[in-house]
């Protein structure tokens, strides 16, 4: 992922971070799905949704927790 993504990311909201993790999952679930049923599967795939999933919900409780403190 690019830096300009990155910083992107850190632009939205909570809420739309919160539909972006949601539609992520939605995807990795699809893709799993694909992989055992259909036999395809691109790992990599997978591995790069998971990886945007874990940046999306670190940033929101980056968010989270700033306001608290706020």
């Amino acid at each position: 992922m690019k830096a300009n993504d990155r910083r992107e990311l850190h632009q939205r909201s909570i809420a739309e971070l919160e539909e972006e993790v949601a539609s992520l999952r939605r995807g990795l679930f699809d893709a799993r799905i694909a992989a055992s049923v259909e036999g395809k599967g691109d790992g990599g795939q997978r591995a790069r949704m998971r990886r945007q999933v874990a940046r999306c919900l670190t940033i929101i409780n980056q968010k989270k927790k700033a306001e608290v403190q706020a």
